[in-house]
């Protein structure tokens, strides 16, 4: 097998830890499905090997800083960020370190690279928002974060990304979907509630785009991209200072799930039905990728993510041919790939992508 599991933590999402599942799978909607993704180029990369000997446990993010490579893994680690060079995938240092004192997490449910060059990281569980000065972490320059707390929320936040001196918070149900939260005024504005309509039931229309959903900002801030992980659900949004709203949804696999019995409000996990979406997301200002299964849950150990390139029309583009099996990637401005996953070995390594001649 590839991959010998595939995060544990997604069976389970957030702190709702269940050990009994009531099987259910969609309702028809009067959306249709395209049942597959199709590019119209393919192209086949060759890897070269950056770092194999670092420890990774479950790499979850990857951002480009410059010439930083810095991978989001907290799985098994005393820290949840791990800096690399990115030309020869040199270790630098780690940051985050888990814990309950400032700058510390329990969880962090979302990461991303800023436009002034920092890191914004979001622990659900301790409503807490860090955002890490990288220059300052190298430097060793205390302190070198800065602390949020979300108060005033209408509902849970699961997400929380940098725009200009605000956050584009993500929520888990009609109350707020997306919104902006001001930290000087601490108040939640220009909020969001729209869903897509995947079933008949709202709290499942919420859990199916919360479950492991990967939302990420364009460098440029002026568009916003979700991609499910249950389905492959792959939503664009424009943002101004006025809010968001919906420029295009492509729709390529019927969400089938679980639902986890006992919780309130519903929530859904996956089945052995449930077609795997999108296991990663990384947004250049030209271009998305994504990591996307595209195969039902019990196939997923002989199996790998395959790497699709999208426009900003939610239009698949290319695809890409690898030997290793991704669970992060990015993107450099000249179009390099970079990533972290497993060879064929199950060891995990940091490479470099390039063209096949």
């Amino acid at each position: 097998a590839i991959i010998g599991f595939y995060k544990m933590k997604k069976i389970v999402s957030f702190s709702i830890i269940v050990a009994v599942f009531c099987n259910q799978c969609s309702r028809q909607s009067a959306i249709t499905y395209e049942g597959t993704i199709t590019a119209g180029k393919t192209e086949r990369l060759l890897s070269t090997v950056l770092n194999k000997s670092f420890l990774f446990s479950s790499p979850e993010d990857m951002m480009i800083l410059d010439s930083l490579l810095i991978v989001h893994d907290s799985y098994q680690q005393a820290e949840c960020f791990h800096i690399f060079r990115k030309s020869d995938g040199t270790f630098i240092k780690s940051f985050g370190r888990k814990g309950r004192g400032p700058g510390e997490f329990m969880d962090i449910n979302s990461a991303n690279t800023n436009y002034n060059g920092s890191i914004t990281a979001y622990d659900p569980n301790y409503k807490k928002i860090v955002v890490f000065d990288i220059i300052d972490i190298l430097q060793d320059r205390k302190p070198y974060f800065k602390e949020y707390t979300v108060t005033n929320a209408p509902n849970f936040i699961t997400q929380m990304l940098l725009y200009k001196d605000e956050f584009i918070a993500k929520g888990n149900d009609d109350k707020l979907r997306y919104g902006f939260w001001d930290p000087t005024n601490e108040t939640f504005h220009n909020i969001y509630t729209d869903y897509p309509q995947l079933s008949n039931e709202d709290e499942d229309n919420w859990a199916l785009t919360e479950y492991a959903v990967k939302a990420k900002l364009s460098p440029d801030g002026k568009t916003l991209v979700s991609a499910t992980y249950i389905g492959g659900i792959l939503e664009l949004f424009d943002i101004d200072d006025n809010g968001l709203k919906l420029r295009t949804a492509r729709f390529f696999f019927e969400p089938r799930y679980n639902y986890a019995q006992g919780a309130k409000p519903r929530w859904v996990t996956t089945s052995s039905e449930s077609i795997i979406g999108f296991e990663d997301l990384f947004l250049t200002n030209d271009a998305i990728y994504g990591l996307v299964w595209g195969v039902e849950r019990p196939q997923m150990e002989n199996s790998m993510p395959q790497l699709f390139c999208f426009d900003f029309d939610g239009n698949p583009v290319k695809s890409y041919i690898l030997n290793d099996a991704l669970e992060s990637v990015a993107v450099d401005d000249d179009g390099t790939i970079y990533g972290v996953g497993c060879d064929s070995v199950g060891q995990y390594k940091l490479c470099k992508y390039i063209t096949s001649k």
